[in-house]
């Protein structure tokens, strides 16, 4: 038992605030050096323009995908999932989550009429 259990109680819980705070700024950098240094997820043809989908339009393309693979695909690019945290959650290999995630990818490239970037 420490000496003073509600000192002990607050400096835990600061220590935990601070080690959220750093982990949260950590984070917000790797997803910055990500967008600059990321490749694109699809290329535009030349007859397209550049521009972002609603909500709404998201929602509806995924809503249009297999349960599982709409979640792959939440929880790699929203939840921030590795494919191996996927795999435990799932219970799949990881790399049948990460062949799951390329062809929910694919799914949503043909629906929306664009170009795979390998392609």
């Amino acid at each position: 038992m420490p000496d003073d259990p509600l000192a002990w109680l607050a400096r835990t819980i600061r220590n935990i605030v601070i080690d959220a705070s750093r982990s949260e700024g950590r984070r917000r950098r790797r997803e910055q050096l990500f967008v600059e240094r990321g490749e694109p997820w699809f290329e535009l043809s030349d007859d397209q323009q550049p521009g972002g989908l609603s909500a709404e339009e998201v929602s509806s393309l995924l809503g249009q995908l297999e349960p599982g693979d709409r979640e792959i695909i939440v929880a790699h690019v929203w939840g921030g999932m590795t494919f191996r945290q996927i795999s435990l959650v799932y219970d799949i290999s990881s790399s049948s989550a990460h062949r799951r995630y390329l062809s929910a990818l694919q799914q949503l490239r043909q629906s929306l009429g664009i170009q795979s970037a390998s392609q």
